[in-house]
């Protein structure tokens, strides 16, 4: 078996394998106890690799390779990752010993195979039941939903809900609530699930095509992403899924709605740049530049003021806002990791932003609701009165 591929195209695809495991959490490639091994394999003018680990399935494909023969072998994902290949063709040969030589230019070496009988993945999915979805309707919403802080930074769970007329992404900790929904068009019957946000974000962030389709069975995801001369399969476990965070997610997202309706105590909306502008000046003298408490303060006479005091100092900060809604003078304190988090991660440019004073139902404090106005999205998290 004999084949040439471009050298930078080996190592990323490698190097994505890692990441998709790392994302998808039940598998993590830098646990030394946990091996890894990738299939490099030819068949139909196609070069392949593909691996296994705990449950989680990917296969790449790119076409058009120059090869002679078919074939398959087996290495360790250790003894190929960190080779030094340029962007330039590298042939690969297995010799009678089942070892794969490879060459580029003066770089020259031979890699062991560590099996005789690489198992083949069968990706077992209802072409028919294949969702395509744009992944700008993704994207956006993943993007705001990844905030940080997380106890658990390996598992921040996404709830995924779709229908034929939208999609709502649902991501929590266990302070905050993000809700993200998109209008779209599709040919499905609606579905909910819980996954690792980091999976789906990676996949979404790293792909050059339009969209991306999956599959969802009783036991999986099944994502195909299409890049035209290349293509990548990936299957999850749907191992994360828990009844009760689920159910904990549907039950804040209706919170949240219920929430919009409550009477509150201000509002106003304001630029994203300003209120991330006025966050890094007042910091500045925080005792955690990142997570100080800052003071909120809302005007009758229209007026919004960010401020800190700590031993070092005070400052504050006055910006513009609009459609400012207040009875009294009113002044809140926020954790300023919770806004600036939001304000980071929002793609949209402007935001609205409504505290609640009451308490919104028993075990929930007073809360601040921060709505994108650009995007479908709703952020909630605790305040201090």
């Amino acid at each position: 078996m004999k084949f040439k591929v471009n050298g930078t195209e080996l190592s990323s695809s490698i190097k994505h394998i890692q990441k998709i495991y790392e994302a998808s959490v039940v598998a993590r490639v830098h646990d030394s106890s946990t091996y890894c091994n990738v299939n490099l394999a030819l068949s139909d003018d196609n070069f392949i690799i593909e691996s296994s680990m705990l449950g989680v399935d990917i296969r790449y494909t790119s076409t058009g390779v120059e090869a002679e023969g078919s074939g398959e072998i087996l290495l360790n994902i250790e003894t190929i990752k960190d080779l030094k290949f340029k962007n330039k063709p590298v042939n690969f040969e297995v010799d009678q010993r089942n070892h794969l030589q490879f060459t580029q230019e003066r770089y020259k070496g031979s890699l062991v195979s560590v099996g005789e009988d690489p198992e083949i993945i069968d990706f077992k999915y209802d072409e028919d039941r294949l969702i395509s979805i744009d992944k700008k309707d993704l994207m956006a919403g993943l993007k705001g939903l990844n905030f940080k802080g997380c106890d658990d930074v390996n598992f921040l769970p996404l709830r995924l809900d779709i229908s034929a007329d939208s999609i709502r992404m649902i991501s929590m900790d266990k302070e905050r609530t993000a809700v993200y929904t998109q209008s779209v068009e599709l040919d499905t019957q609606p579905f909910s699930l819980v996954l690792p946000l980091s999976i789906i974000h990676y996949l979404i962030s790293n792909v050059t095509s339009e969209s991306i389709s999956i599959y969802i069975s009783e036991y999986y995801i099944y994502f195909f992403i299409d890049n035209v001369t290349n293509w990548w399969e990936v299957s999850v476990p749907l191992v994360a899924v828990d009844t009760e965070i689920s159910d904990s997610m549907e039950s804040l997202s209706d919170i949240i709605d219920s929430v919009k309706k409550q009477k509150y105590d201000f509002s106003f909306k304001a630029s994203c740049s300003d209120v991330k502008d006025a966050l890094d000046s007042v910091l500045v003298l925080g005792e955690d530049k990142k997570s100080s408490d800052v003071t909120l303060e809302v005007f009758k006479s229209k007026s919004v003021i960010f401020s800190l005091k700590s031993y070092k100092g005070n400052t504050s900060v006055e910006i513009n806002a609009s459609e400012v809604s207040v009875d009294n003078n009113k002044s809140v304190l926020v954790v300023a990791k919770f806004l600036r988090d939001f304000i980071n991660l929002y793609p949209g440019e402007h935001v609205k932003v409504t505290v609640i004073g009451d308490k919104i139902k028993e075990d929930f404090s007073s809360v601040a609701l921060i709505e994108g106005i650009d995007y479908n999205f709703v952020y909630m998290f605790p305040i201090g009165m």
